[in-house]
């Protein structure tokens, strides 16, 4: 078998060319292999022109050498068949999808039982989540004598926090005379008084769960039985 072009020492193995189209071409075979492996040659050519295999292995005739680019099989010194090495699989994987975390609900602010609150929009918001009425007190706490007298007699005892906490949603508008509100709940208090139409003090409004006027109550100098008498049948 010929020597490969490559081991002739001090020789180019192509003629010197100088134009361009010319290096071109040379450029070009010089990465073609000089020489390959063909079914019938014999191990010593094969291992001529390969070199030392990765690895050897025997078994009787057969002999199967493996090279990074192939795998030589040899039966009786002569080589019988010539395998590429197997292009690795790509394995199509499913993305693992990410676990749901299930949004926490939004929260919706409530007046509790029985409590007092100044915020007219919760209040409607709180006796639509629990179908309760809504007590709406428009007073003058700090000032005006029937507000006071109102607040002692009917809405501080223990029949009307009773009753209030399980059926009422309870608002307090107040215009103090002594204490300076903040602009928001000025404003809202304002906007209420103007919309319910109250002229004197103490009103008390009553809506509806769902926020429909159904009623509206003063002072009682009976007492908090007959307050709670015709409160209950609004």
């Amino acid at each position: 078998m010929a020597e490969p072009l490559s081991r002739l020492k001090g020789l180019s193995p192509f003629p010197i060319m100088k134009t361009p189209l010319a290096r071109i071409l040379a450029l070009l075979l010089s990465t073609l292999p000089l020489a390959a492996v063909n079914v019938g040659d014999k191990l010593d050519s094969v291992l001529a022109e390969k070199g030392v295999p990765t690895s050897r292995l025997e078994r009787g005739a057969t002999i199967l050498l493996t090279y990074p680019d192939a795998t030589i099989r040899l039966k009786d010194g002569a080589v019988v068949e010539i395998k590429a090495p197997a292009a690795a699989t790509k394995v199509n994987t499913m993305p693992v999808p990410k676990r749901q975390v299930p949004a926490e609900p939004k929260r919706i602010a409530v007046v509790p039982p029985g409590q007092w609150t100044n915020n007219y929009q919760v209040a409607l918001n709180t006796a639509q989540a629990t179908n309760k009425k809504v007590f709406v007190l428009f007073t003058k706490r700090d000032s005006d004598i029937w507000c006071q007298k109102l607040e002692r007699e009917i809405l501080a005892t223990a029949e009307f926090n009773t009753y209030a906490a399980e059926n009422l949603v309870l608002v307090m508008i107040d215009f103090p005379r002594q204490t300076q509100l903040p602009d928001n709940l000025k404003a809202q208090n304002d906007q209420l008084a103007q919309a319910f139409g109250v002229t004197g003090f103490p009103t008390i409004i009553v809506l509806s769960s769902d926020g429909q006027r159904i009623g509206q109550l003063g002072y009682m100098k009976a007492g908090v039985k007959p307050f709670l008498a015709r409160l209950g049948e609004l």
